[in-house]
Order: C-alpha cells, then structure tokens, then sequence
C-alpha cells in the first residue's frame, strides 16, 4: 500500500481514520475544512506507531486575508500537478 507525507483534507471527520491508514510514519494531516461532521474518534495507537501530526488550518484569518501557508500549499500543489499534466500529455504517459 502507498502512503504520503502529506494529506491536505476538506472533508472533515468522515476520513480521519481512512487518512491515518494512508499517512506515513512522521506524516502530516492538514485539516483544511470540513463537509461531514466535526467529531471523529482516534485510535490514538495509530499515532504511538506512526508518530503524525494533525494540524487545522483556518483559510480566513479574522479579516478575510487568505492564510500565507494555505496560499503556499494550494500554489505548490498547482505546480505539481501542472508538470504532471503537462508531462503526461507532452510523453503520452499516465
């Protein structure tokens, strides 16, 4: 099974566990909102073995300014799966 560094996740307590099983050991979970409800239980032996973090993200700050480290994220995100596309159309790769 894959696993990541890094989750960015927007739908909230309905994929917690589901995202601890995908994060790897020292991993990092961004909650960066929430669409399904806001309690969640946690195995908390999930984080003794794989030793993560969870972090939430508020996108707004009091007044209205976008977050510098959302902002930062979302770009390099962008980035990425920009040269991705365009390596997959350019080689005919998948």
């Amino acid at each position: 099974m894959a696993c990541v560094d890094v989750i960015l996740d927007c739908v909230g307590a309905a994929y917690l566990q589901r995202n601890l099983v995908y994060l790897n050991v020292d991993g990092r979970l961004f909650i960066i909102g929430s669409i399904t409800e806001f309690v969640a239980e946690l195995n908390t032996a999930a984080m003794f073995e794989k030793r993560f973090s969870i972090q939430g993200i508020n996108h707004v700050i009091n007044n209205c300014r976008p977050n510098p480290l959302l902002r930062f994220m979302m770009d390099a995100r962008e980035k990425k799966y920009k040269a991705l596309l365009n390596d997959c159309m350019v080689n005919g790769t998948s």
